[in-house]
């Protein structure tokens, strides 16, 4: 898979630095893709090295740029096999990386590094963009284990902002009964603990995704438990003290599956038919 309509800006535009800002360019084109924001090379460089920085730049100087951008960049360090493995599930996730290779146009100085950033992944190969060319490098995992340096790579996400009571889109749909427990103004129904951690974690998401609470917490026979809200459901595994999506139906632009279609999803005067629904689920339950 590739990240689709990824970005491919050329670390040559730059107009102070153009020869070495192959790691602002790889994340201008990742902060592009992950948030639409447009950022000139040239402005990022500067903002972290200060006016007219000649020479290389390191991914850590730029966490703090990308964060007031929307974006989480973060290492991961480990063997060079165990990273290729890593950036195959990132891509998976729609998480485009930065590594660091051998500097192919500098054969001069073979001390000399250069970034990519990957944004492709097949079995057994990935792909990366090239900021200097623009071009396209695709190797397989073995190739790219020998290759990849520092025995690091960068990875970029959007950076979720927890929700919190005193937002006002949350106190719109929440009031907070005590710090473990957060009741719907519209239901009055509970969420708690853990279902509760999960929506105040993935932040707007839970805002745009799920909608208004509409059960409090159905518990199954094995400890595994769901809430159902206004676009789907939340299942908690007691196994894994994990939360995961059961999606009765989503809103427009959900690549989740779907269970129900919007157009038969229940009003709220039959709202028990859902509910009934979820207790089906939660006693087929593993």
């Amino acid at each position: 898979m590739l990240l689709q309509n990824y970005p491919n800006v050329s670390q040559l535009s730059a107009k102070i630095n153009p020869y070495f800002d192959c790691v602002a360019t790889s994340l201008v084109d990742g902060i592009e893709y992950l948030t639409g924001q447009h950022i000139d090379i040239d402005a990022m460089v500067t903002a972290c090295y200060g006016p007219n920085w000649h020479g290389a730049t390191s991914a850590a100087r730029y966490v703090e740029y990308c964060a007031e951008h929307g974006v989480h960049l973060f290492p991961i360090d480990g063997a060079p096999a165990m990273l290729v493995a890593d950036l195959h599930t990132l891509i998976q996730e729609g998480k485009p990386c930065l590594l660091t290779e051998p500097d192919v146009y500098a054969p001069a100085h073979p001390d000399w590094s250069h970034v990519l950033s990957v944004y492709g992944e097949t079995p057994g190969v990935l792909i990366a963009r090239d900021p200097y060319s623009t071009h396209d490098v695709s190797h397989d995992d073995a190739t790219w284990a020998k290759l990849l340096e520092y025995r690091e790579i960068w990875v970029m996400e959007v950076l979720t902002v927890q929700l919190s009571i005193d937002m006002p889109a949350v106190a719109a749909l929440f009031r907070q009964l005590d710090e473990k427990h957060w009741q719907s103004i519209k239901t009055e129904c509970i969420l708690h603990d853990g279902h509760l951690q999960d929506y105040i974690a993935n932040g707007q998401v839970s805002l745009d995704r799920l909608g208004d609470l509409k059960s409090n917490e159905i518990i199954g026979s094995n400890g595994d438990s769901i809430v159902y809200f206004e676009f789907g459901a939340r299942r908690w595994i007691e196994a894994t003290h994990k939360v995961v999506s059961v999606d009765l139906y989503n809103p427009p632009g959900s690549s989740l599956p779907r269970i129900l279609s919007p157009q038969q999803a229940p009003a709220m005067p039959q709202e028990h038919a859902i509910i009934e629904q979820i207790k089906a689920l939660v006693q087929a339950i593993p």
